[in-house]
């Protein structure tokens, strides 16, 4: 069975973690509706924007930014390992939510990397920034 991709959209669209790919450029090219309703940030807001425009802010406890250097998508689409990380991200009406993230790499059917997911979901009560 060959299933298209706008059934594949309308399943991801179904579940409640946030889904966005990125592709090699980090240019996000899907945003489903988990990761509008946990980040306030919809679909059209989101798509055509690069991840390191650092619209989400991901840091870590210390204070920390993620999104340049350390940032896992850019890892994984390097080395094409997955990840898993706790981190927040900042809400559209400004306050921080702690999040799971995993990250996992994508290939063409040739095994070269095209892109990646990062799948999060919060894990606590916000926090205010």
């Amino acid at each position: 069975m060959n299933i298209g991709e706008k059934t594949y959209q309308a399943i991801m669209d179904k579940l409640y973690e946030g889904v966005y790919f990125v592709d090699c450029d980090r240019k996000i090219r899907y945003w489903n509706k988990g990761a509008e309703e946990i980040t306030g940030y919809t679909r059209e807001e989101m798509v055509d924007r690069k991840c390191s425009d650092n619209i989400l802010k991901h840091i870590d406890d210390t204070g920390c930014q993620w999104c340049q250097e350390l940032c896992p998508l850019v890892k994984s689409i390097n080395d094409g390992r997955e990840r898993e990380v706790k981190l927040y991200l900042h809400h559209k009406e400004g306050h921080r939510l702690l999040v799971r993230i995993r990250v996992i790499p994508v290939r063409d059917a040739d095994e070269k990397i095209i892109g990646a997911f990062e799948i999060f979901e919060e894990t606590e009560i916000s926090h205010p920034i």
